[in-house]
């Protein structure tokens, strides 16, 4: 296979190399034994390559390093031959790295697992040793007609046109066979690369990629509308707003295609993101985005809209697809007070967003409902309470009734480090509060500090260790990116309670994350078994659907 690759290159390369060895050999004081050094090192390459194939590779550029190092330690060659060489000899160091060596990605347990080391490694490495045959070129020529004269140099032209001939074999097979791998479009001549979206659909097998409403088995994306309106907001937004659109398979199901096309940033691309990135964050964003288009309530709406700075929502074939039409419907009861509809043709919707307070990024309580269904609580009356609340606190500091509502008032009003100030106290005061400590776990959670939070949660699972507070933990744990120390936590919680739908869910995404198919896949099934209509079902189905072969 890597002659397939580099073969070209290597063959117009060798004569030089074979040149340059010889012709610092010649200079040497001691000729005789590092000839026959070199001559036994060819032999082992070519005795390993017939014992151990699987070895031949690396022991053959073993050997070529090390044969061009004799001309380039020696820098008895001009300058132009020398760097010629340097090149070649970078690009095989590259490639026997990438045969020793491999970073350990998403792949890693599959049988592809060296695919993207040997794919971004080794097209460097292509690219040096190109540049190094295409200087030696000239060399070699000049060197064939000194030696044979000019019918040795045609003999040699002839090899090389040869040698060309069977590498265009491949765009003269390639290019048909991605030809016939596209839309069924007839759009002439022309330089628009986006022309077959203003006559495109495809139809999309929910079965084998997942993604669609529970229930179909195929959806039909239309993308007619998408051209124009590309072009649209190529043409009219300035700067970078953000975008929020469909995040499905660009492969498959053409999500993120917006932003492909405008360069404008988005929520998320889950695809290439989670390989790139720790999952367990992808995976929060990528959930948050389908919310926000399934979800009929607004004010989850407009939290996923503050979060994430949205300046725009895009509504397009994709997404009217894969979403529910209740889920779309709210954006129009949105107009005139938070979006305002900026585009509308050929059933794409654009919609500009302003308007939204930034309260609304301050996560929802966790652990207990909020003191009110708005984030902007009205600032006379809170500031009252509150004043009352840290009056009351200040004469008795471990109370715990009282350091709980004056937190989650903070917490309300974003004021997440005066939350812990009263509370992490009260918590120490009363071991016992579940309450307690997992309101201060969520507070240090919406902080980022992510170790203070989990010693809150173990300390309410264990004042009360039950199911429940060991499946909190384990979600937390989860959402973190802390895969083993989660397991460990929804273990305990099926154990306790095995009927309990949730840490089934959170255990199945836990083994998908880890790529441990059949027990993610089991573990979802036991948690559509106990909580068909739970409030992971949707999300579970299509975690299934993804899982299953």
């Amino acid at each position: 296979r890597s002659l397939l690759i580099f073969g070209i290159p290597v063959l117009i390369l060798l004569p030089t190399v074979g040149r340059a060895v010889w012709r610092a050999l010649a200079y040497s004081r001691a000729p005789a034994p590092t000839r026959l050094i070199l001559v036994g090192m060819l032999g082992i390459v070519l005795i390993m390559a017939v014992v151990v194939p699987l070895l031949a590779l690396r022991v053959a550029l073993s050997f070529l390093l090390l044969l061009i190092s004799v001309p380039l330690l020696q820098r008895k060659i001009g300058p132009a031959a020398w760097f010629t060489l340097l090149l070649a000899w970078l690009a095989w160091a590259v490639l026997l790295g990438s045969e020793v060596v491999y970073i350990r990605d998403h792949l890693d347990g599959d049988s592809w697992y060296r695919m993207n080391t040997v794919f971004k490694f080794g097209i460097q490495s292509w690219v040096l040793i190109s540049l190094a045959a295409a200087a030696s070129l000239s060399v070699g020529l000049r060197a064939l007609r000194r030696i044979s004269g000019l019918y040795g140099q045609m003999i040699g032209l002839v090899g090389l046109a040869v040698l060309g001939a069977l590498a265009a074999v491949y765009p003269l097979a390639a290019v048909p066979s991605r030809v016939a791998n596209r839309f069924s479009v007839q759009t002439g001549l022309t330089l628009d690369g986006l022309a077959f979206m203003r006559q495109a659909s495809f139809d999309y097998d929910c079965v084998a990629y997942g993604g669609c409403p529970i229930g179909a088995n195929r959806v039909t994306v239309d993308l007619h509308g998408d051209a124009a309106a590309i072009d649209w907001l190529n043409r009219t937004i300035g700067g970078t707003p953000v975008v929020v659109q469909s995040d499905l398979w660009f492969y498959r199901a053409y999500g993120v295609r917006i932003a492909a096309n405008t360069g404008l940033p988005t929520v998320i691309s889950s695809l290439h993101e989670n390989e790139q990135r720790a999952p367990s964050l992808v995976g929060v964003r990528s959930s948050a985005l389908a919310d926000f288009y399934t979800t009929t309530n607004i004010e989850q709406a407009l939290r996923f809209l503050a979060t994430y700075h949205v300046g725009y929502i895009y509504i397009g074939g994709v997404e009217r697809a894969f979403y529910p039409v209740e889920g779309l419907a709210k954006f129009a009861a949105m107009e005139g007070s938070y979006l305002r509809r900026v585009y509308d043709a050929d059933q794409v919707l654009i919609y500009q967003v302003y308007g939204v307070p930034t309260s609304y990024a301050i996560p929802a309580p966790l652990s207990r409902p909020a003191t009110t269904d708005h984030p902007d609580l009205p600032t006379g009356e809170t500031g009252a309470e509150i004043a009352a609340l840290e009056q009351a606190l200040a004469a008795n500091p471990s109370d715990g009734s009282t350091a709980f509502g004056l937190a989650d008032r903070y917490r309300a009003l974003g004021r997440l480090e005066e939350a812990v100030r009263v509370l992490a106290p009260a918590a120490r005061a009363n071991p016992a509060d579940v309450g307690l400590h997992h309101l201060l776990g969520d507070i240090l959670s919406d902080l980022g500090r992510y170790e203070e939070a989990e010693d809150a949660y173990l300390a309410a699972a264990q004042a009360d260790p039950s199911a429940g507070n060991w499946n909190k933990l384990g979600a937390a744990l989860l959402a973190w990116g802390k895969l083993d120390k989660a397991e460990l936590a929804l273990d305990q919680a099926i154990m306790l309670e095995p009927n309990l739908p949730d840490p089934h869910y959170h255990l199945g995404r836990l083994f998908a994350q880890r790529r441990e198919r059949e027990p993610a896949i089991s573990e979802i099934q036991v948690y559509l078994a106990l909580a068909p209509d739970g409030p992971w079902a949707a999300d579970a189905s299509t975690l299934l659907a993804d899982l299953s072969p």
